[in-house]
């Protein structure tokens, strides 16, 4: 499925086939500093804007069709995700929150825990279920906001769950960690990219691992192993922080549960 990489310092969306082909961008609507990029769904895509705090949602060609503003974020919202009932989670990095609004904007309630501090990236799951990844580890909610499940092993940066079952962490050091999901580990691998913080993690259902670093403007592609991959370069200045997957699980879109041909999903 295509690459979609949300741009902070551009505000931009940008569209990438997966051998990092440019499909296009989506950069008309309002707000500065876009943070994360999730799809509805009903197949448009959201994304969090840092200034002023809020959400954008767009048709897939860049149409604008919702906005508003999210004031209960306390100073840095971070990534966001979906629900199935069109319900947006939204981590509120400094106020150690998800802040939950529906589908008109209107704030619906937050998900809090015990111990969860700084929630950066999150992942919808095929399951329905909401995955953050936090300074403090790995938290799972239901749609009730009932904490189903913790891997409280140090601070992570973004988390993915594709659709072979198993669970995948980005550590701010570059680290890729890939568990079973009852947190095994299964390998890991150092992107070894050096230096900065890398904040984006996405993986595909072939299990090519993208992440992103800042401030570079690169998305780096790896094999499941670890092996390099040619890079995706963005525009001078894009700073990206979040890349998706839209075939992923919970995305919205069409994905495979099991192995693929070349007949599609089995």
């Amino acid at each position: 499925g295509d690459l979609l990489v949300s741009a902070y310092a551009d505000s931009r969306i940008d569209y990438f086939a997966p051998d990092g082909t440019p499909r296009g961008s989506i950069a008309d609507g309002p707000g500065a500093f876009w943070v994360g990029v999730a799809a509805t769904p009903d197949g448009r895509l959201a994304v969090a804007r840092r200034f002023p705090h809020g959400v954008n949602v767009f048709e897939r060609d860049g149409t604008l069709v919702a906005s508003f503003d999210t004031p209960e974020v306390t100073n840095a919202n971070a990534d966001l995700a979906v629900f199935a009932d069109g319900t947006f989670a939204v981590c509120d990095f400094q106020g150690h929150s998800i802040e939950l609004y529906d589908s008109g904007g209107s704030h619906v309630g937050s998900f809090t825990a015990p111990g969860m501090a700084e929630p950066w990236g999150s992942y919808m799951d095929a399951s329905g279920e909401l995955w953050v990844a936090t300074d403090s580890g790995l938290w799972r909610f239901d749609r009730s906001g009932a904490v189903v499940g913790t891997l409280l092993t140090g601070s992570k940066s973004d988390v993915a769950v594709p659709g072979d079952g198993t669970l995948w962490e980005l550590c701010f050091d570059g680290t890729v960690i890939r568990r079973d999901l009852s947190g095994a580990l299964l390998s890991s691998f150092s992107t070894a990219l050096g230096g900065g913080s890398h904040y984006g993690l996405a993986v595909s259902n072939d299990l090519t691992v993208y992440v992103t670093r800042w401030p570079l403007d690169t998305v780096f592609r790896f094999e499941f192993d670890g092996t390099p991959l040619p890079p995706i370069q963005l525009p001078a200045g894009s700073g990206p922080l979040f890349p998706m997957i839209l075939d992923a699980p919970g995305s919205g879109f069409p994905y495979c549960t099991g192995k693929v041909n070349s007949l599609g999903c089995l």
